[in-house]
């Protein structure tokens, strides 16, 4: 309680530090419970295509047998880019506090000569500043809590069709056609891939024996996710944040204490 209650004096006093900081935080947390958001739906979506195409197998044995594999490595290449992006985030949070907690010092550097001429030892100094940030973090996790409630559905459904366009972009709009073509023996069907939009106007199968076409074998909705699991998303995520700009902040103190700022004589 008492921490909370420092922090609170101290965002209340450095208004404009407190809210460029939150700002930062609330930025860099919702980037990464959207990645994650991204991640899981792209997982979702993977696992429902798999599933219709299995059964698509047992009712066409000449299906595409290349395409099971072809789905999978666009499957592994996506998360990879997600991936990337997640840790790129990562790392480019703890620069960011880094730059943002000198800038901060620099502003309080009148507090640390004080607590310096009263023999308030450098690892104290370190802590209470880092103690005054808890109050931004606990506010900029109450923030995007709210913004992913009340647009839980919108930002379901974004991340769903930017996955969608991922996966066009790396078929090259090359999408599976079901046809049939006729054999000495008998008709059978077979599927191949053929340039056509994604979205395009489905290709009914003539016999009626396949329940999806080129359409709707990709078509995907994801219902909504349970606050629960948003909840734990966005947990998740503020947790590594937390790590990332302690961490990230604690070096930017550190590195303005010890090598930027001299210590004032104390006057008598």
């Amino acid at each position: 309680m008492t921490t909370l209650t420092q922090s609170y004096k101290a965002a209340k006093y450095h208004k404009k530090l407190s809210i460029i900081f939150f700002l930062v935080f609330s930025l860099l947390l919702f980037l990464l419970t959207f990645i994650s958001q991204l991640l899981y739906s792209q997982e979702a979506m993977m696992t429902f295509i798999l599933k219709k195409w299995d059964y698509l197998k047992t009712i066409l044995p000449q299906a595409n047998t290349h395409f099971n594999e072809q789905l999978t490595n666009s499957h592994q290449y996506i998360t990879s880019v997600y991936n990337n992006f997640y840790l790129a985030t990562l790392l480019i949070s703890v620069i960011g506090f880094f730059l943002l907690s000198i800038y901060i010092a620099k502003h309080r550097k009148e507090e640390i000569y004080t607590m310096q001429n009263i023999g308030i030892k450098q690892g104290t100094i370190l802590k209470h500043f880092l103690m005054d940030l808890l109050l931004p973090m606990i506010v900029s996790l109450s923030f995007v809590m709210l913004l992913f409630l009340i647009f839980q559905n919108q930002l379901i459904n974004r991340s769903v069709n930017i996955n969608r366009e991922v996966v066009n972009n790396y078929f090259e709009e090359e999408l599976l056609s079901i046809h049939e073509t006729n054999d000495v023996s008998a008709s059978k069907k077979t599927v191949t891939k053929t340039k056509k939009d994604f979205i395009g106007p489905a290709t009914p199968v003539k016999s009626g024996l396949s329940p999806y076409n080129e359409t709707t074998l990709f078509e995907f909705h994801v219902s909504s996710n349970s606050f629960r699991k948003t909840f734990s998303i966005i947990l998740s995520n503020f947790a590594k944040l937390c790590l990332t700009s302690l961490l990230g902040c604690l070096l930017g103190f550190y590195t303005y204490t010890s090598l930027f700022l001299n210590r004032r004589p104390q006057t008598v």
